[in-house]
């Protein structure tokens, strides 16, 4: 969703089509419906994500070969120019970043370590998990998102939720199986919604006539 709640992108192909190759196209949509506008078209990108701050600004992650480059997104469309960028230690498929609230720090987690981006500094700190074998056990990190204050970290390793605090200590919020995707502080603090992965099967008996 845009900074102003005004246009929601999507992009195409779909993500569950993303290992077909080729290019893909970044589109928004007003919410009030009306025809959908091309905003830009990427060869790797890695999601976009919108701040919601007084300098509300969108950027979009994308690959270039083992390093990360995060670019700003124009408001009329395309990118406005590089604002960080990030080695990997390890290029892996699965990889997750977050924009911190106000716009001004990027936060990539690998495997145990999360590194902050300074936006405005372009330096880059670490916060390494203290206690990574009682996360890891739960499964491999799935997705994070700041905290509502900008200090701490949500992260979801297969069905656990934890809550990240700015020295590493991680604490289990909630389990649901099988897996949780996607956490999100309200504003204020006070509530969390996720993603949840469910399945249903359905069996049929089919009789012969």
């Amino acid at each position: 969703t845009s900074p102003d709640g005004t246009r929601l992108f999507y992009w195409t192909p779909a993500p569950g089509v993303w290992t077909r190759p080729g290019p893909r196209e970044l589109m928004r949509v007003p919410t009030v419906g009306g025809p959908p506008e091309l905003v830009l078209v990427s060869r790797e990108p890695r999601q976009l994500e919108c701040s919601q701050g007084p300098d509300s600004l969108c950027v979009l992650a994308e690959m270039a070969g083992d390093t990360v480059v995060f670019s700003r997104v124009g408001r009329m469309g395309g990118r406005a120019g590089e604002v960080g960028r990030i080695r990997l230690r390890e290029v892996l498929a699965n990889w997750l970043w977050s924009l911190s609230p106000d716009g001004s720090r990027i936060a990539v987690v690998e495997r145990d370590t999360i590194r902050v981006l300074d936006l405005r500094s372009h330096q880059a700190s670490t916060v390494v998990l203290r206690n990574a074998e009682e996360v890891l056990q739960t499964g491999e990190p799935d997705d994070i998102s700041w905290g509502p204050l900008g200090t701490g970290f949500f992260l979801t390793c297969g069905a656990v939720l934890f809550y990240v605090d700015p020295v590493g200590q991680a604490r289990k919020l909630y389990r649901a199986d099988p897996a949780l995707f996607v956490p999100m502080a309200s504003p204020d603090g006070r509530h969390i919604a996720f993603s949840q992965a469910n399945g249903g099967i359905n069996a049929w008996l089919l009789e012969r006539h």
